[in-house]
C-alpha cells in the first residue's frame, strides 16, 4: 500500500500474550537489576515489586560461562522485603506553599556483590531478610556453570508459590567468581 511504513508481519504476533516489541510473554517480570563488580562470592539483586500473584518460575540465564576456583556447590536463595526503596515517600511535606507536599521515594536498593550477603538490613524501609531454604544451582563439585538457562520451580524454591511485596535473589558461589556473565530473570502466573 502506497504510505505503510511498516508490514504486517511485524506488527503480528503469534500469541496474545506475547508483547509484540520485545516477543516475550506478559507474565515476565524482567532482568533483575544487579551491580557489579562480579568477583565476589555473593551477588545479591537488586529488589523487585511484584504484582499479585502466587506462582513465580525463577530463570537464570548465563550469557558467559561462569568460572570460580575452590570446587563446590553454587546455591540460590530468595530474598523479600516490604518495599524496595530505603527512603519512603510521604504527603506531608513541607513545601513552599505551606506543609501539605509530596515527597518521593528514594534510594532503591539495585543490589550489591560480597563476601557474604549485603542486601538492606536493620531498619531501613527497605530492610530484607532471606526466606526459604538455599536451592543447587548446577552440579556439585564444580567450578564452572555452562552457558544456558537455569529454572527454579516452586519445587525446588518453595517461596517462589507465595506473594511478596518485593523479592530479590542472592547467588552464592564456593569462592569468588573469575569469569562469566547471567542474568536474573521471573516469570509469574496471575492469582
Amino acid at each position: 500500500m502506497p504510505g505503510m511504513r511498516s508490514r504486517l508481519a511485524d506488527v503480528m504476533v503469534l500469541t496474545p500474550e506475547s508483547d509484540p516489541l520485545t516477543g516475550v510473554s506478559a507474565s515476565e517480570v524482567g532482568a533483575f537489576p544487579m551491580t557489579g563488580p562480579f568477583t565476589a562470592i555473593t551477588t545479591d539483586t537488586g529488589l523487585v515489586d511484584f504484582p499479585g500473584s502466587r506462582i513465580k518460575t525463577l530463570a537464570i540465564v548465563v550469557t558467559t560461562a561462569i568460572t570460580w576456583v575452590t570446587s563446590g556447590q553454587p546455591t540460590v536463595q530468595l530474598f523479600a522485603a516490604r518495599t524496595k526503596f530505603g527512603v519512603l515517600g510521604s504527603d506531608t511535606a513541607t513545601t513552599t506553599g505551606g506543609p501539605i507536599g509530596v515527597t518521593l521515594p528514594a534510594t532503591p536498593y539495585l543490589g550489591s556483590t560480597g563476601a557474604a550477603s549485603s542486601f538492606p538490613t536493620g531498619t531501613a524501609p527497605n530492610a530484607a531478610a532471606l526466606i526459604g531454604a538455599t536451592a543447587t544451582w548446577g552440579p556439585a563439585a564444580a567450578t564452572t556453570l555452562a552457558t544456558g538457562i537455569y529454572w527454579f520451580s516452586p519445587t525446588q524454591l518453595t517461596e517462589l508459590q507465595w506473594w511478596y511485596p518485593c523479592l530479590g535473589v542472592e547467588v552464592k558461589l564456593p569462592s569468588a567468581q573469575t569469569a562469566g556473565a547471567y542474568q536474573v530473570f521471573m516469570e509469574v502466573a496471575p492469582i
